[in-house]
This record gives C-alpha cells, sequence and structure tokens, in this order.
C-alpha cells in the first residue's frame, strides 16, 4: 500500500514563509540549494514554484488591470463605470490599527490562508491553471 512521504518542519516552515513573501524567501533558497548542490524534495519545491508563479500572475494581472482601467478612462460613457469599479475594488473595507485594507487585498490574504492551510496539512491544493503549469514544471524537473 502506497503511504504519503513525511514532509519535515523545516520543510513547511520554509513553504509557508514563502508564500507569506510572495515567494521571495523560495527563491533565495533554491539559489542557495543550487550554489550548495542539494536536490530539494518534491513538498518543498512544489510550494516554492507556486508562490513564485503566482506572484508572477499577481503581479501581471495589476499591471493589465491598470491598463484596462487607463484605457477605459479616455472612453466617455464608460469612464464612469471604470471609475466606479475602480473605486469599489480599491475602497478601504478595514481600518484599524493604521492597517488599511481593500477588497482586493482581502480577498488575495484569504487565498494566502487557503494556501498556507495546505502547507500546515502536509498537502498540495489544487489551484485549476496554476496547478497545471505547476505539474509540468515539477515533471520537467524530477524526469
Amino acid at each position: 500500500m502506497y503511504s504519503k512521504p513525511k514532509t519535515l518542519l523545516s520543510e513547511k516552515i520554509l513553504s509557508v514563509l514563502s508564500y507569506m513573501t510572495f515567494g521571495i524567501v523560495g527563491f533565495f533558497w533554491l539559489l542557495l540549494a543550487n550554489w550548495k548542490k542539494k536536490k530539494i524534495k518534491y513538498f518543498l519545491n512544489y510550494h516554492i514554484y507556486q508562490s513564485i508563479f503566482i506572484a508572477i500572475l499577481l503581479t501581471l494581472f495589476n499591471y493589465i488591470f491598470a491598463l484596462i482601467f487607463l484605457i477605459c478612462s479616455k472612453i466617455p460613457f464608460i469612464d464612469t463605470v471604470s471609475a466606479q469599479i475602480n473605486y469599489y475594488l480599491s475602497v478601504k473595507i478595514i481600518s484599524f490599527f493604521g492597517f488599511q485594507s481593500t477588497i482586493v487585498y482581502c480577498a488575495i490574504l484569504l487565498f494566502k490562508i487557503y494556501l498556507i492551510t495546505g502547507v500546515i496539512l502536509g498537502e498540495c491544493f489544487y489551484i485549476p491553471f496554476v496547478t497545471k503549469v505547476i505539474n509540468y514544471m515539477m515533471r520537467k524537473t524530477y524526469e
């Protein structure tokens, strides 16, 4: 019978730190492991790649939506709708102790909590597009 390989606490901590810093800790860990010629286990490698890929996707979405809102702000009649959507996405919904949060930030925070929960449970949770890309990358890495 197949049993799941045991994940170490250090792998879980590095994975959580990688998600919390949008892949920066994971990127430096990959550089360090490559420099020392050490092989990283699948679980840690998967979560590092996924955190970096998600950070790149979020950055791309940010630039794409900024460009869309910029273009829509120049078109008559659409500019007011675009401004209202932009306002509702950037309105502060939570404010305490100087910390202010928007709807988009809260959604990203909930997504991070979901991913960190998967790490703590020792699982690789499924995210529709991202998981397919990461599995493809991992298959190339571990062949």
